[in-house]
């Protein structure tokens, strides 16, 4: 097998002990049995678990950033729709990636927190782009709200996943309160610019 084959072996193995047997599972040894290679094949390609980790975090936060930028290419002149596709896709990944993805994007250890903040830079940057352009906001301003709306959304799909509420309430609540909270930024932005001509 080749090694790009063998790495994405491995970090599907992972992925799947992470979602059914939690953290602890993603110990070299354990991924090693998991996959049928030996531990040396796997340090060939990770040094240990938090660069096993790192490499998780990445792989979901560059599948899930595809995703919903296809979901805004989709929507190209309508925010609203756009905004709810994208959150379609960012749950329909959380369902496919389960326990997993939830667990990475938690706590999983201090080795993973720089590829974390990275995947979560990535995410913010993509938010205050759009919120940008559609609202019309300098730069610090959409970077606020697009860091709000993400912390807002995964606290959501954290009751979401403890059964606390369902996914179409979910999706009725972040939509209003993004859509809701982007229209009066825009409409104070422009009461003060209109204050200041």
């Amino acid at each position: 097998m080749v090694g790009s084959d063998r790495r994405e072996q491995i970090l599907l193995t992972a992925s799947r002990l992470l979602a059914t047997e939690g953290p602890a599972a993603l110990r070299p040894d354990r991924v090693a049995a998991a996959a049928g290679v030996s531990r040396p094949v796997v340090y060939d390609h990770f040094a240990g678990r938090d660069e096993l980790a790192a490499a998780l975090i990445e792989r979901y936060g560059d599948a899930l950033l595809a995703r919903v930028e296809a979901a805004f290419h989709a929507h190209p002149r309508d925010f609203e729709s756009a905004v709810r596709e994208a959150l379609r896709t960012y749950l329909d990944c959380v369902e496919e990636e389960g326990a997993g993805l939830r667990i990475l994007l938690g706590a999983i250890g201090h080795g993973a927190d720089e590829t974390r903040r990275r995947v979560h830079g990535r995410a913010i940057a993509a938010w205050t782009a759009r919120i940008a352009k559609h609202v019309r906001l300098p730069a610090a301003e959409a970077r606020a709200a697009a860091v709000s709306l993400t912390a807002s959304i995964w606290a959501l799909v954290g009751l979401w996943l403890e059964g606390r509420i369902s996914r179409s309430r979910l999706e009725e609540i972040h939509v209003a309160m993004a859509l809701g909270a982007l229209d009066a930024l825009a409409r104070s932005r422009h009461r003060r610019t209109t204050r200041s001509t």
